[in-house]
């Protein structure tokens, strides 16, 4: 047995040594910390990447079993690769690099898996608010004058949905009315659930026909939270009050900061209203002259209430409506109602074995350089 021989196997052994050392000191002194007894226990919040770290004993196996020795290893890297990791050293100095590197690997593993442990508070700034819509449901609604296929009804509730796609966390609620108003979905997270709710909305919900927009805005009013910021009511309707009264609403949803917002539902010129919507053989509603009644949306309505609130009117008279200005003034006036929150999280200790694999970088780039300096006398 050769002198070099030996000395490669008396590297692998203190090398092996070393490896049990460090792993047993490393699961030892964690699993310490972590005990019951101690005051800083802690857990992982990406356990899961803890196992990228056996890559380590594939590598060791590939420079000790496939290359027989560390400085076989050495000799088949590409020649630049020998230049820049070994260039001309000792196998000592070069275990030295290896065990720099594999220590970066760990720690930049343990760093990427998180480990957590106490509470700390933090502060939160929230500027989502809640959003009531109130949907207009009589039988006026079922009027196709912007659509043919589509009844004013069915657009409202597609322009809906599109609008529940593009919030930014509003609390959602529903309301529907017609000669009077009832809560179709309480104040709700769930904007699957709000979808769904929508698209069961029929004009036939309610057998009291009208167009009562006072209690409607009073029953909506009613919805929002006492001390939540950023309220929204967005009233959806062909506008055609049949019950008026609404000044003393209109004050309630002042003195409450709540910010309204008329979508007005369509054609200037109007359309008929089927008796039926499930029965077009019916024909349409006549008055009591035998005239056909012709249902128009009553603009100057949506833009009083829009003035005397300093809120938004925007009436639809296409079938897929666009709602960009509509979220625009929603996100305003939310943004104005910004609140702080203090927040209690989990502490998230990353930057300890992030600090401990810099060290090792730095380690192993001091030890290239002294290579380099020996190289070069």
């Amino acid at each position: 047995m050769t002198k070099g021989s030996v000395h490669n196997k008396q590297q692998l052994s203190w090398l092996i040594s070393w490896e049990i050392f460090f792993w047993t000191l490393l699961v030892v002194g964690t699993e310490l910390i972590n005990s019951k007894e101690s005051e800083l226990q802690y857990q992982w919040k990406y356990p899961n990447l803890l196992w990228i770290s056996f890559i380590i004993v594939p590598i060791y196996w590939y420079y000790f079993t496939k290359k027989k020795s560390i400085v076989n290893a050495i000799n088949h890297l590409p020649k630049e690769l020998q230049l820049s990791t070994f260039p001309g050293v000792k196998v000592t100095t070069s275990v030295w690099s290896l065990f720099f590197l594999r220590n970066v690997l760990v720690f930049l593993i343990l760093s990427a898996a998180q480990p957590i442990s106490g509470k700390e508070k933090v502060n939160s700034t929230t500027s989502s608010g809640e959003l009531v819509i109130c949907l207009d449901v009589s039988n006026s609604m079922n009027t196709k004058d912007i659509d043919p296929q589509l009844s004013r009804l069915e657009i409202a509730k597609g322009a809906m949905n599109e609008l529940l796609n593009n919030l930014s966390g509003e609390r959602i609620g529903i309301t529907v009315f017609a000669g009077n108003a009832f809560v179709q979905l309480p104040i709700t997270s769930d904007y699957t659930s709000a979808k769904v709710y929508i698209n069961e909305i029929e004009t036939n919900m309610l057998s009291n026909q009208g167009t009562n927009i006072a209690a409607a805005l009073a029953t909506s009013l009613n919805q929002f939270s006492p001390d939540q910021s950023g309220k929204t009511l967005l009233l959806v309707t062909d506008g055609e009050d049949h019950a008026l009264g609404t000044d003393s609403v209109v004050n309630a949803l002042q003195q409450n900061e709540i910010n309204l917002c008329i979508v007005g539902i369509g054609s200037p010129t109007g359309g008929p209203v089927p008796i039926d919507p499930n029965r077009p053989e019916l024909g349409y509603k006549k008055d009591e002259n035998g005239q056909l009644i012709t249902s128009k949306p009553n603009k100057k309505l949506a833009d009083r209430l829009a003035k005397q609130t300093d809120g938004l009117a925007v009436m639809v008279n296409e079938p897929y409506p666009s709602l960009d200005e509509l979220l625009t003034e929603i996100n305003q006036k939310n943004s104005r109602k910004k609140g702080t929150l203090q927040l209690e999280v989990q502490r998230n200790n990353y930057q300890l074995p992030l600090s401990l694999a810099f060290f090792n970088w730095l380690g192993w780039m001091w030890l290239n350089y002294s290579r380099l300096k020996r190289r070069k006398k």
